[in-house]
């Protein structure tokens, strides 16, 4: 009982400075309201693109991939040349943004051409947003405590992205209303990247 008593009380006496505080909890946002939509949007694709939906689907996929792998280092290249992280916290919110416009445009898709479109922007906003993240978490993650506190991220994400997956299953189960799913991801979205912008009030961040 001892044993247990000690292990709780160090469990909770585990906590995330403000920077990573502020970045975890952008990140549960961004990537909560991402998946939120991301576990059913190809049941709606499906029965939007009339010609061969399935083929649309999974090269919108590859695009997405595309687009957010070869704008990132170009993009982390011209971030590491700013001495302040001023510009990595303006990076992560434009990013967002660019994510929550496209996840809100999915509404409009009818033809392959718009997913495809849809799907290089989402893309570019994650190429935007995971360098200037990353660089700024790896940065300001206390020493000698990286393995905790990466882990109490990755926690933290895990959770949130299982609870907006399952709330955009049971949203769409009960209304069967996907553009309103897709609305509340590109919101969810959006407020991660107004999250970041908090960053902004760290001295460390300006410095």
């Amino acid at each position: 009982m001892n044993h247990n008593k000690h292990f709780f009380g160090k469990f909770q006496k585990l906590q995330l400075n403000k920077i990573i505080q502020t970045l975890t909890y952008s990140d549960s946002f961004v990537w909560g309201g991402y998946n939120m939509m991301n576990t059913v949007v190809a049941i709606y694709l499906e029965h939007k693109i009339a010609v061969n939906p399935l083929e649309a689907i999974a090269f919108g996929f590859s695009i997405f991939m595309f687009s957010r792998s070869v704008f990132q280092i170009p993009i982390a290249q011209f971030l590491d040349k700013q001495k302040s992280y001023i510009d990595e916290s303006v990076a992560i919110f434009l990013g967002a943004c660019l994510m929550s416009l496209g996840i809100f445009s999915f509404r409009f898709i009818i033809f392959p051409w718009q997913l495809y479109f849809i799907q290089f922007l989402i893309g570019l906003g994650t190429s935007i947003n995971l360098p200037a993240w990353r660089k700024t978490f790896a940065n300001f993650v206390d020493k000698g405590h990286e393995g905790v506190e990466y882990s109490l991220y990755d926690v933290i994400i895990c959770i949130s992205i299982a609870f907006f997956s399952s709330a955009g299953g049971y949203i769409v189960s009960k209304t069967q209303n996907f553009e309103l799913l897709f609305t509340l991801s590109a919101i969810l979205i959006f407020i991660g990247g107004i999250i970041s912008l908090f960053l902004l009030r760290s001295r460390k961040i300006s410095s």
